[in-house]
């Protein structure tokens, strides 16, 4: 899975920040977007998330598509049937997929993927009221990520997954995770991926996910109704 990432490129970080993986950024000539992702950290979450076999996934920050187009992809094989993803701005919702492999090799066709503006705080199209798995991948301020584990976690029924909960130019996401961890971990279970290629151990703390699996008959509780539920 890490090498499928690694040939399909990297998205072009100028800081440096991808240590043995950084000759695998895309080159103008390969044409925009990429992974931005640690691929080793993708690749292990991915693999684990499968083991978890979820049929609908909720993701707020849609970006690019590109990590979102893979995970629906991978996941679809596992029993994935529908996926809605969320973003504030429509830039990012166009009909396409992001240009990594054709849609029939994929397997996509025979997914229902369905892409949501939010705009004004409410949504183009209903949410539906419950996930297996809610991937929050958007505001990465605190008070943001606060703000979407408040009104898209108790949407989970079996995980909530985050991005960048390692990560030294993500604080926010940091410390709300580090608190989210405290108060749920004597409940639920706790996997974190913050693992780096070989020989990049030495780098500073980057990106990283953070899973919170809820043990059978947990929930996440509704600070508010989420807005647009059918």
């Amino acid at each position: 899975m890490r090498d499928l990432i690694l040939r399909a490129g990297l998205f072009p970080d100028p800081r440096g920040v991808y240590g043995s993986d950084q000759p695998h950024m895309r080159s103008p000539a390969q044409g925009p977007g990429g992974f931005w992702q640690c691929p080793v950290q993708l690749a292990s979450v991915l693999v684990y998330l499968a083991s978890l076999a979820p049929r609908s996934l909720l993701e707020i920050g849609t970006a690019s598509a590109w990590t979102t187009t893979l995970m629906t992809a991978y996941l679809q094989r596992f029993g994935l049937q529908r996926a809605d993803t969320v973003d504030v701005g429509s830039a990012y919702l166009d009909a396409r997929l992001p240009p990594l492999w054709p849609s029939a090799a994929l397997g996509l066709e025979n997914l229902r993927m369905v892409r949501l503006h939010l705009g004004n705080g409410s949504f183009d199209r209903p949410l539906r009221p419950e996930y297996d798995l809610v991937f929050i991948d958007g505001d990465h301020s605190y008070d943001g990520v606060k703000a979407d584990f408040a009104r898209y976690g108790p949407l989970a029924r079996r995980a909530v997954l985050f991005h960048d909960v390692h990560d030294a130019l993500t604080e926010g996401v940091r410390r709300f995770w580090e608190e989210l961890k405290q108060r749920r971990r004597a409940v639920d279970s706790v996997h974190e991926f913050v693992m780096r290629a070989a020989g990049d151990a030495h780098l500073p703390p980057f990106m990283g996910f953070g899973l919170l699996e809820l043990a059978p008959g947990s929930t996440i509780q509704a600070a508010a109704a989420p807005a647009s539920l059918p």
